[in-house]
Order: C-alpha cells, then structure tokens, then sequence
C-alpha cells in the first residue's frame, strides 16, 4: 500500500506520486493493454471519421452548389456549430448507449460538421465564373465535384 500523505503536513496528496505513475505506466506498456487500447481508439476514430466523410463531403458538396439548398440550411448548420461535441455526451449516452455506437458517433458528429462546414463555404464561395466556364466545357458531376 502507498502513502499518498505528505512527510511533512500529512495532508493527502490529490495524485499519486511520480515513481508510481511511471511504474503503472510500465507495467501497462509490457502486458499489451496500452497498445491494445490504443488500437481500439484509433480504429473508433478512423470508423467516426469514414462515416463523416461518407455523409458530410457530399452534403457540403451540394449545399455549396445549390444557393437555394445553403440559404435553407445555412442556419441550421451555424447552430449546430455552436454547440461542442463534449455537450452531446449525455444525449449520446442516452439514447444510443454506452458501447461502441455512441463513441463513433460522437466522433462523427465532432469531425463531420467540422468537414460539412468547410466544404460548404469552399465550394459557395468559389467564383460564379469558374463555375460557368466548366458547364460551358461540359464538365458535370463526379469531374466538377474533383
């Protein structure tokens, strides 16, 4: 057992001391946990990430070419912009649970409206003249979305 009091005032301490620390962190480094819960998290991310991908490039793709479409959508991306994904924690952990599910998606929701966003205004606010210029050359779908 540690003593985690002070020598001198006998106060507790709020962490553990260094030596311990480093010793915990050694002893999860030689038995595999680290690099297997590292391989879990990083797998999360990239699933959160493909999801986001997948649904927000298109989304942004056609809200920034259609002015309609961004007019009628612009706010509503705006609003949720402004709230932080770590605020989402407890809605996600209830209505989609404790697992997998509610991790992916909160890390599909935090990357995804971050990409919809950006997507959306790169692609409204690329010049009217270009964008005619390639329709006069025939340049439609997948080759003017490249």
């Amino acid at each position: 057992m540690v003593d985690n009091n002070c020598p001198t005032c006998g106060i507790a301490y709020f962490s553990p001391p260094p030596p311990t620390v480093w010793t915990a962190w050694f002893h999860l480094l030689t038995s595999g946990t680290l690099l297997l819960d590292i391989g879990y998290t990083l797998g999360r991310v990239g699933i959160g990430l493909l999801c986001a991908i997948f649904i927000a490039l298109p989304l942004g793709f056609v809200m920034g070419m259609h002015p309609r479409i961004y007019a009628a959508l612009h706010g509503l991306t705006e609003f949720f912009r402004t709230i932080p994904a770590t605020a989402l924690f407890p809605l996600c952990i209830i209505f989609l649970g404790i697992g997998e599910v509610s991790k992916i998606a909160l890390i599909g929701y935090a990357s995804g409206l971050t990409l919809l966003v950006n997507v959306m205004h790169g692609v409204h606010s690329g010049s009217p003249l270009r964008r005619t210029a390639m329709h006069l050359f025939g340049v439609r779908g997948w080759l003017l979305f490249r």
